[in-house]
């Protein structure tokens, strides 16, 4: 297991949107995840395309926490462009991923990844 499981005691907003947004709308969503995050609020989203992908780098641009529920196995990061992203997650700060794979039953890890 990977992550911090605690965080998801603390108050948190899962935030989702488009995988094809406008250029205003991925602003908008970096803007919004990285003022809740300066509020203390944990960010939650998927690790998909487009908006999604914005909470978290708008989350760690204002080094808060971030969660990110992916429907893969977290051996796994789709799209595979995100990569990158993922290993931003994981390696300043310990955040969470939650993935509601293939079993139908969330698998909880600690990371210093997603």
């Amino acid at each position: 297991m990977r992550g911090n499981p605690e965080l998801l005691s603390l108050p948190q907003i899962a935030i989702v949107g488009s995988r094809n947004p406008s250029s205003l709308g991925l602003e908008i969503a970096f803007n919004f995840a990285k003022n809740l995050s300066h509020c203390g609020l944990v960010i939650t989203s998927g690790l998909a395309l487009g908006i999604d992908a914005s909470h978290h780098q708008g989350a760690l641009k204002a080094k808060g926490y971030t969660i990110a529920v992916a429907g893969t196995g977290l051996d796994r990061i789709y799209p595979a462009r995100h990569k990158d992203l993922a290993m931003k997650l994981s390696i300043p700060r310990d955040n969470l991923g939650i993935s509601a794979g293939h079993h139908r039953k969330a698998t909880i890890f600690q990371t210093h990844v997603l």
